[in-house]
């Protein structure tokens, strides 16, 4: 009999949860229509553009075709995609839409104290244009998807916490995927490790959802430079525009415009 009750206290709790974060997300949702009726003051030209621009729009389609593109060409040349073939894709910024966080700040719908973790874990992120139905097809077509993310445990919240709330919004938003590698620390934002271990299938000292043996990674998506091995920021800005470096970009790297926030922001002007 105790575990019977105990049992259904812990559906109410999930229930009860469950409820709070749609009421939570509502009340978001609705703060932000009340603005669009309205021209916000927003005095930030990038966060105008990455919302507001049909040029995104036509940018995330047109990226998005080439990736499925060099794909076909890549599945083609080969008898047959296996699993051991996979795509490796930046989480937030790329799938997810992250200004949400900072546009939703800017409004005054949020806590101006609230951190991107915490807003993370009450309230879910919009998809960027195209991202289901891209990373659908994909793994529709054979490959692993795997989305690659800085986001950690921290002392406000578990691992366990953190990978739920990803996932969910990730279900919600209908984003097709076969794992989730996640940082061990908020200072832990080199992905290579992460890469590696897809490619190698050695996941020690690596958080992630589920484990594969090797992969052949054919395409690396992200909106960041970093989101692509071995590229450092400091480093590679001051590569020549010719630079062998960048050869892969348009044939197995895709990168996505972010003009709201990456490891560019520290830049100096030159």
């Amino acid at each position: 009999m105790k575990k019977i009750i105990y049992s259904w206290l812990i559906i109410l709790v999930a229930l009860s949860t469950t409820a709070y974060a749609q009421d939570s997300q509502s009340e978001l949702l609705s703060c932000k229509a009340s603005h669009e009726r309205i021209n916000p003051d927003i005095e930030d030209d990038g966060m105008l553009w990455y919302r507001t621009s049909a040029s995104k729009k036509a940018i995330f389609n047109q990226i998005n075709s080439q990736v499925l593109t060099a794909v076909s060409k890549y599945k083609n040349s080969e008898s047959q995609l296996s699993s051991s073939k996979g795509v490796v894709i930046s989480l937030d910024s790329t799938v997810f839409d992250s200004s949400d966080y900072d546009y939703y700040k800017d409004l005054g719908c949020i806590d101006k104290d609230m951190t991107f973790g915490q807003f993370i874990r009450k309230y879910e992120l919009s998809a960027n244009i195209g991202m289901g139905d891209l990373l659908c097809s994909l793994q529709s077509q054979g490959l692993k998807i795997f989305l690659v993310t800085n986001r950690s445990v921290t002392n406000e919240f578990s691992d366990d916490e953190t990978k739920k709330d990803t996932i969910k919004n990730l279900e919600d938003k209908n984003i097709c995927f076969d794992a989730i590698l996640f940082a061990n620390s908020d200072t832990d934002t080199n992905k290579n490790p992460r890469f590696n271990a897809i490619s190698s299938g050695d996941y020690e000292n690596i958080n992630t959802t589920k484990k594969f043996g090797p992969i052949n990674v054919v395409a690396y998506l992200g909106s960041d430079i970093q989101d692509f091995p071995n590229f450092k920021q400091d480093s590679a800005k001051l590569l020549n525009t010719d630079s062998p470096q960048f050869n892969n970009f348009g044939t197995s790297y895709f990168i996505y415009p972010n003009p709201i926030l990456g490891s560019w922001s520290s830049n100096y002007w030159k």
